[in-house]
């Protein structure tokens, strides 16, 4: 179950700054004013509630296993988010170089 959470939010997280990227290019806007109010539906709310809760009422066990379930989707959100970023950023990069080089043909 936990592999098949974080999967969903690695692929959510793909998918919203996918968008962001796309959105920004389109728009001519930073990607980050998309990605924002995009990503925050995807935090992990529940589990950040119950560890905090956990942790204020000393139960220990509700504190860790909602603070691991917690650490895990967000996890998964920051690893989707630097991917895409990274691909971006790559893409864009080779274009540069690429068009750099063709310049002087």
């Amino acid at each position: 179950l936990t592999a098949n959470r974080m999967a969903a939010m690695f692929a959510a997280a793909i998918a919203v700054t996918a968008y962001a990227e796309i959105g920004a290019r389109i728009d001519k806007v930073p990607s980050t004013l998309i990605y924002i109010p995009t990503i925050i539906p995807l935090i992990p709310g529940s589990y950040l509630y119950y560890c905090t809760s956990g942790l204020i009422a000393g139960d220990n066990k509700a504190f860790e296993a909602n603070a691991a379930l917690f650490m895990q989707d967000a996890m998964a959100i920051v690893l989707g988010t630097v991917l895409v970023y990274t691909l971006v950023s790559l893409l864009i990069h080779h274009r540069k170089h690429s068009d750099n080089h063709q310049g002087g043909i």
